[in-house]
């Protein structure tokens, strides 16, 4: 879907004629669908996707799912930030969510971001504890993640 959406992108880009850019959009969905079918076969035959493929495909529906897939890894980190605490976690979601988008949007990129770091290069124990089990701080000021006064960090258990 992402080649998609890079390829869609492209195309209105493109200084082609209004009519040619409706004409390759359809074929930018068709090939989509097309290639549907051999990924789902590599699935061993995972049917549950074959609704969303058999409607209409158009810039609405594809946005939808690659926002949702974009802003996971982001929600992941936050609950992963409130060890696990799912009271804490829908309190910093409803805090986030009184974010202007683009804000919300890059707060939750720049989450799943330092989680991709501090995977690349874990501490000792897991993501909540380090060294000789010495518990890490939840509130306590992290490198790179920019400014605790962020409404959605104050609300973070510990």
């Amino acid at each position: 879907m992402l080649s998609t959406r890079s390829e869609l992108q492209r195309l209105y880009d493109s200084t082609l004629p209004e009519g040619e850019k409706r004409r390759g959009k359809a074929d930018i969905f068709g090939q989509m669908r097309a290639e549907y079918e051999p990924l789902k076969a590599r699935w061993g035959g995972d049917s549950r996707y074959d609704r969303w493929f058999a409607g209409e495909l158009n810039n609405a529906r594809l946005a939808a799912v690659v926002t949702y897939h974009d802003l996971v890894p982001g929600f992941q980190a936050l609950l992963a930030e409130r060890g696990g605490d799912l009271g804490a976690f829908y309190e910093a979601v409803q805090q986030l969510g009184e974010l202007e988008p683009e804000v919300r949007r890059e707060e939750l990129a720049q989450l799943a971001r330092n989680t991709k770091a501090a995977a690349a290069d874990p501490p000792q124990g897991s993501l909540f504890f380090r060294g000789a089990g010495q518990p890490m701080n939840p509130s306590s000021s992290r490198g790179g993640q920019g400014s605790r006064s962020r409404r959605y960090r104050l609300a973070r258990s510990g």
